[in-house]
């Protein structure tokens, strides 16, 4: 029993490693579609709209099944991807507008203290000491990966802070309502119609009009198609995928990766230079995950 709920775990953070580094592909396919002008709330509503179209034909042909969902479950799941999709995108590209981009992922990620919080009190998930110090080991690592120590980059504003915190509550109940989900779905149809509302409301909200007379060229639409496919749609399928093994609060400490891997490849790949808080930063976001990882909950003492 102990070997299989280790197997499990194991599963778990594999999948949330997996969905982590998918998202870190955003930067650079992000960078790719600047050249073209890309307008962003153009951008990321096409993402959550090719997500979800991609998703549901694929279901429709290999298990429609998965595509049935209870009648009194509609709301439920409109509210998921209303906040958890629409409202997340939208204050993270409103803090973005008003603050800088260092401030806004530092502002994001206080979202896995928000899911350990949140589910302590709504999952009835353990919090305890081993999860506080991943929690503060993995966010000042992701403060000073990001660069949130230097002044020119960590610029705080009263927009860009709500903004940016709305972003972090927006993430938090992605996770939370995802992990209610995976008790009565599968994750593909958890994410399948979280990102069909999310999408919806979003067409809504830049209208129809505007998507539909969008002329980018081919390789724009390349990079689109890919940021739907696989930061988007793969990994967000992994990380719901993975709270069937793992608990909401460990799933999101470990998507703490995310911000670390996103400058490892600038760092390859873009030919930015890594400063030394940043090793710092990255050191201690893996020391929180690892820790997290083979730490046994059950020995150690509750905080909440």
């Amino acid at each position: 029993m102990i070997n299989l709920q280790r197997n499990q775990n194991t599963v778990g953070y594999l999948l949330v490693v997996v969905a982590a580094i998918l998202w870190a592909t955003l930067g650079i396919l992000g960078k790719f579609l600047y050249r073209f002008d890309a307008d962003p709330l153009t951008v990321v509503t096409l993402r959550a709209s090719i997500a979800f179209i991609t998703l549901a034909t694929i279901l429709a042909v290999v298990n429609r099944r998965l595509l049935k969902i209870h009648r009194r479950d509609i709301p439920f799941f409109a509210i998921y991807g209303l906040v958890g999709v629409t409202l997340n995108y939208a204050f993270y590209f409103y803090a973005l507008n008003w603050t800088t981009v260092t401030t806004a992922v530092v502002l994001l990620y206080t979202y896995p203290t928000m899911v350990a919080l949140l589910a302590a009190l709504f999952l009835g998930e353990q919090l305890n000491w081993i999860k506080a110090l991943a929690l503060s080991a993995t966010f000042l690592g992701c403060y000073l990966v990001v660069q949130g120590y230097d002044p020119r980059a960590f610029q705080l504003n009263w927009h860009g802070a709500l903004f940016g915190l709305g972003a972090g509550a927006t993430a938090a109940v992605y996770s939370l309502f995802g992990k209610k989900a995976l008790q009565k779905y599968d994750s593909w149809t958890a994410v399948c119609y979280a990102f069909g509302f999310g999408a919806l409301f979003l067409v809504i909200w830049r209208t129809p009009q505007v998507i539909l007379s969008v002329n980018y060229p081919l390789p724009a639409w390349v990079a689109i198609f890919a940021l739907a496919w696989f930061p988007t749609l793969l990994a967000y399928a992994l990380f719901t995928a993975a709270m069937k093994y793992i608990e909401a609060s460990k799933a999101s400490i470990t998507a703490t990766l995310e911000p670390v891997t996103a400058a490892l490849l600038a760092y390859l790949f873009l030919g930015e230079v890594m400063e030394s808080p940043q090793l710092v930063g990255v050191g201690l976001v893996f020391a929180g995950v690892v820790g997290l990882q083979f730490a046994r909950p059950k020995n150690d003492r509750a905080i909440a």
